[in-house]
């Protein structure tokens, strides 16, 4: 996974003040596959590892005091604050209503795990989390 989270951090890195856009301007071009959509390849992989765990963790098949000791806080948060936005884009683009159960769960457990550094940007792109977002 490691490979595609760099991709989504080469997308954020070029222009973080533009990734949401430009990435929403790629999967509304109609020129078929393009940077934006290759980087989504990779978002979507992410996005997928935080659903299953998610889901694992709810139904008391991953413990999640063990995911908190092996995984950390940095990929929750980056889920949060990188992939989660690009995620609602493709929502939007389809027309559909973005499902915020990864991101309800994501900030939850950051708070209930890690509530010290919960709001930080570990890619120090976009700033602060912004818990009420995230619940």
């Amino acid at each position: 996974m490691a490979p595609d989270i760099e991709k989504v951090r080469q997308w954020w890195e070029r222009d973080p003040s533009t990734a949401i856009q430009r990435y929403e301007s790629g999967l509304r071009a109609p020129n078929g596959p393009n940077e934006a959509t290759e980087m989504g390849d990779s978002r979507r992989k992410v996005s997928q590892y935080f659903l299953r765990v998610r889901a694992l963790c709810q139904k008391e098949m991953l413990d999640a005091d063990l995911v908190a000791t092996t995984l950390g806080a940095e990929p929750v948060q980056v889920f949060l604050l990188y992939v989660d936005p690009l995620d609602e884009v493709v929502c939007r683009v389809a027309g559909k209503a973005h499902n915020t159960a990864e991101r309800n769960y994501s900030g939850s457990y950051l708070k209930r795990h890690f509530n010290a550094i919960a709001v930080s940007d570990p890619w120090g792109l976009r700033g602060e989390v912004r818990m009420s977002e995230c619940e």
